[in-house]
């Protein structure tokens, strides 16, 4: 506790700082300083991000996750079409704020915070 607050990092959630402490295992032991550099490196504006925000990229349908749907390992999975990207209409920087709060939001789960998530390209149509 004492690090979090003489760093500044004290507006970090419990929520989210568990979901460091998750995601910085190795080899099923929890790993503190992964976990403490995670957590300095993390770009706080990305837990800033809202769907409202976001909406009309999200309603593109470029990048989204995919309710219901595993992989064979049981991981839960987005999806991510980059022939529905168009760099003169939307900017790259959406496109990314887009992939950061959609695997954020999968990452609210226990199980993709310890196990992790995955996802599906279509290329389909892509140039």
């Amino acid at each position: 506790k004492d690090r979090i607050v003489k760093t500044g990092c004290f507006d970090y959630s419990r929520e989210m700082i568990l979901r460091f402490a998750r995601n910085t295992t190795q080899k099923g032991r929890f790993s503190e300083d992964r976990a403490w550099k995670a957590m300095k490196k993390f770009k706080k504006r990305n837990m800033m991000l809202s769907v409202h925000q976001l909406e009309q990229q999200l309603l593109s349908k470029t990048l989204f996750p995919v309710p219901g749907l595993k992989s064979l390992g049981g991981h839960d999975m987005f999806y991510m079409r980059p022939s529905r990207y168009f760099p003169k209409q939307t900017k790259t920087k959406t496109v990314i704020d887009n992939l950061a709060y959609v695997m954020n939001t999968m990452l609210e789960k226990e199980h993709c915070c310890t196990e992790g998530i995955g996802f599906v390209a279509c290329m389909d149509n892509w140039k």
